[in-house]
């Protein structure tokens, strides 16, 4: 809808989004989408900080939030959506599974000619890092994910600041 805006933020255990259909002047009451019960910052062994920062893309017709949390002491990216403006949500869906494996620092991207949308992450294995990138193409239903790296990278000590975004 023109003159729609939307803000997805993390705070006090919870993924919340606010709505304003009037260009900012006025907003909707804050709703939680789901519990983060880590919050947006995750914890990775070997690794400075990491997060689950999430991050919302919007096309005109469907809402999309890319986030990371904890699940069983292990850091996965999900992804939901919204066809609704976001009044209702998917369920969330997790984009990689493998086990011992951790997951962070997603960031996302709609595509404005084609509306495919894109996820960039991180995949980390002990102290190797790759870079991964989950897609949906606007026409297709599910994912596909290749990895961006060509062989993973070393992060060889705990003193070493990734920074906190990746972009698409």
């Amino acid at each position: 809808e023109k003159g729609t805006l939307y803000v997805m933020w993390a705070g006090h255990e919870q993924l919340y989004l606010n709505r304003s259909k009037d260009g900012g002047s006025t907003w909707d009451g804050e709703r939680s989408l789901m519990p983060l019960p880590e919050g947006w910052n995750l914890e990775v062994p070997s690794f400075m900080r990491t997060n689950g920062m999430p991050f919302l893309q919007y096309n005109d017709h469907r809402l999309y939030a890319s986030f990371a949390i904890t699940t069983k002491m292990l850091n996965r990216v999900y992804v939901t959506f919204s066809d609704d403006q976001g009044e209702t949500w998917s369920e969330p869906f997790v984009l990689q599974k493998e086990d011992s494996t951790q997951y962070v620092m997603p960031h996302s991207k709609i595509d404005p000619v084609t509306g495919n949308y894109y996820v960039l992450y991180y995949k980390i294995r002990k102290e190797e890092v790759s870079v991964l990138l989950s897609y949906k193409l606007e026409k297709e239903e599910g994912f596909h994910t290749i990895q961006v790296n060509d062989k993973p990278f070393v992060i060889s000590s705990k003193h070493i600041f990734m920074g906190d975004y990746i972009g698409v």
